[in-house]
């Protein structure tokens, strides 16, 4: 079943490479956080894919470049509720 009608971006590289990555969910006062990480670069690429592609159909508005945690452009890509990063 496709919920956008279309496999989304990043998700046949994510399947394939699935352990190889890495998933932590804290709590926090609005909800949770999710934590991803790989040491993978191509894993990396697709979650950042992915996350893009998810932020283009549901138009969160949220940033779709990718910045470090100092909100550099390189590094890691934030969004509210979750950080992928590279281990």
């Amino acid at each position: 079943m496709f919920i956008h009608d279309t496999t989304p971006l990043g998700v046949p590289t994510m399947t394939k490479l699935h352990s190889e990555t890495h998933y932590q969910c804290q709590q926090t006062d609005s909800g949770a956080k999710i934590m991803i990480a790989t040491a993978n670069p191509k894993a990396l690429q697709a979650v950042h894919d992915f996350l893009r592609f998810q932020i283009g159909e549901h138009k969160t508005g949220d940033p779709t470049e990718v910045r470090n945690d100092n909100g550099d452009r390189t590094g890691d890509l934030h969004q509210p509720g979750g950080t992928v990063r590279q281990q």
